[in-house]
């Protein structure tokens, strides 16, 4: 709810590009709750620049051996604040 209705999101791994603040709500909700619900970030690094909020993290999968180290792959997220309370 945080987006603007006419959000972009893009996902350079998973399914490309969401368009809208309806297709991004579903696209998340789906793979964070239903398809990733194990995968968690842990944050690196943030810089903000005018109206551009970037961060690095670590997105994490613990390993299902207890012996294993953790499964992760680094991620960005660049947001541009719109204004009234939205992304």
């Amino acid at each position: 709810q945080l987006y603007t209705p006419d959000a972009i999101l893009i996902d350079r791994v998973l399914e490309g590009v969401k368009r809208g603040r309806d297709e991004i709500q579903a696209y998340l909700e789906r793979v964070m709750l239903n398809e990733m619900p194990a995968l968690y970030p842990i944050y690196d690094w943030h810089t903000i620049e005018g109206n551009t909020v970037t961060n690095g993290m670590i997105n994490r999968f613990d390993n299902p051996d207890p012996q294993g180290e953790p499964l992760d792959f680094f991620g960005v997220t660049v947001q541009v604040y719109a204004g009234d309370g939205l992304w």
